[in-house]
Order: C-alpha cells, then sequence, then structure tokens
C-alpha cells in the first residue's frame, strides 16, 4: 500500500519514510537506504532531516562494522 502511493503521489514524504520504517522491521537495509536517499533528494529541508541523516549513518556504519543495525 505504501508502495502504491508513493508510485500515485511521490512528493508523500510521510509515506516514504513509513516505507523506510517498513524496510528496517525487515531488515531489507538496500531497500531502507534508498528510502532514506530519495527522502532526502526530494525533500532537502523537510522536518525529520536530522533524524534520516543520523539513520543513514548508523547504517552506513553497521554495514561496514558488520554489526546488525539494531545493535547501533
Amino acid at each position: 500500500a505504501l508502495k502504491k502511493a508513493l508510485e500515485l503521489a511521490p512528493k508523500m514524504f510521510q509515506a516514504r519514510l513509513m516505507l523506510a520504517n517498513v524496510y528496517l522491521k525487515e531488515q531489507r537495509y538496500d531497500n531502507l537506504m534508498d528510502q532514506l536517499d530519495r527522502y532526502l533528494a526530494e525533500n532537502p529541508n523537510g522536518e525529520q532531516r536530522q533524524a534520516v541523516e543520523e539513520m543513514r549513518r548508523t547504517l552506513l556504519q553497521a554495514k561496514e562494522t558488520g554489526a546488525n543495525v539494531a545493535e547501533q
């Protein structure tokens, strides 16, 4: 449903973040990073920018160290 919402209205930033959260819970980190990157590209001054950037840093750090994102 969230993917469909984004197809119909790609600028629905909250739907993008909800989809990112789903990917996080499913441990689909490549998809999660894609959604975070899209959020930042489409909404560079968004109210959630700081949180999204922090999640990106955490995800990249976990990827580099091989740690589980949930452990970060």
